[in-house]
């Protein structure tokens, strides 16, 4: 009968709201273990670990991370700077909205680590006769039998100023028993190295005289002579 049912009625809207939360998102960073070699190291692998992903093609991208380069235990791979980013590597929206401000990242962290560079040092044997100076031995020679590395390009053994030496005979020889040190030029580099060593021996024998006493003959005639 073309009556409005609304006029019934005194209607009151009230607007309630919508709201878009950033989608929560975790990356899990990649893990690595190096064996010394003195170059920088990073790892910019990751894992998208969250039960919730990406969506439209957006993408996580990594652009700087720690890195690491000498023997300092095992640290946390934290990325520096990273993006979200479209499939042609926008980081915003034509609007010019951040398409980083659609999600909350957090991380769980792998972690980075360089390991001691494992190296095999000889000491040198020496030997003389006793002849009242001291005998010493400073050599030590880098070998490379199974397990064990050449030293880094450009690292250098530097034998101490102070050794081991004797001066006197030795029933037994003495351990040539000294640390070497590593430089990279002036820097010292040796807490990088995992040095075994095997040591020469030190031994001054003993010095052989042979000492003549002087004849005497005389016809016995009673008297000491």
């Amino acid at each position: 009968d073309g009556f409005k049912v609304a006029d019934n009625y005194e209607i009151t809207v009230i607007n309630g709201e919508l709201e878009v939360v950033p989608r929560p998102i975790i990356i899990t960073t990649g893990t690595s273990t190096w064996m010394y070699d003195g170059k920088l190291h990073d790892d910019m692998n990751f894992t998208v670990t969250s039960e919730l992903q990406f969506v439209n093609n957006e993408q996580f991208v990594v652009l700087g991370a720690i890195a690491v380069t000498e023997v300092k235990g095992v640290v946390n791979n934290v990325f520096t700077k990273w993006a979200i980013t479209d499939e042609q590597g926008n980081e915003t929206y034509v609007d010019g909205y951040s398409i980083k401000n659609n999600y909350l990242v957090s991380f769980e962290y792998g972690t980075l680590e360089i390991t001691p560079r494992p190296i095999y040092i000889v000491t040198g044997s020496a030997d003389k006769t006793f002849d009242n100076t001291r005998l010493e031995c400073g050599i030590a020679e880098l070998m490379r039998p199974e397990g064990y590395e050449d030293l880094v390009d450009s690292h250098s053994i530097i034998i101490p100023t102070e050794l081991p030496g004797v001066i006197y005979y030795t029933a037994e020889p003495v351990k040539n028993e000294f640390a070497i040190t590593i430089r990279d030029g002036e820097r010292d580099v040796t807490g990088n190295y995992a040095i075994d060593y095997t040591y020469g021996t030190l031994r001054i024998d003993k010095r052989f005289i042979q000492i003549n006493t002087n004849s005497f003959s005389e016809v016995y005639d009673g008297e000491s002579h």
